[in-house]
């Protein structure tokens, strides 16, 4: 598998604090390997068709969809 990013998600990831852009590519590494490893909380979102959501840390998510061999990324955002 591999990696597809929105242009909403590029930017997003952009704007975030180096320090969460440090964290969340040790995330998508784990990811690759497992996404469905505990320490990522991977889940498909309700009501949404195919939309699933992961955990960066305490704190961030992002969604993805899962398009053939491909990781779609659409966003990657605070938590509330």
């Amino acid at each position: 598998m591999r990696f597809e990013f929105s242009d909403i998600f590029r930017h997003e990831f952009q704007n975030l604090p180096k320090e969460i852009q440090k964290t969340a590519d040790k995330q998508f590494k784990l990811f690759l390997e497992n996404p469905f490893h505990p320490s990522l909380n991977s889940k498909k979102l309700k009501g949404e068709n195919n939309v699933w959501q992961a955990r960066i840390n305490y704190n961030y998510r992002f969604t993805f969809l899962i398009k053939g061999d491909a990781y779609y990324l659409l966003h990657i955002f605070r938590h509330k």
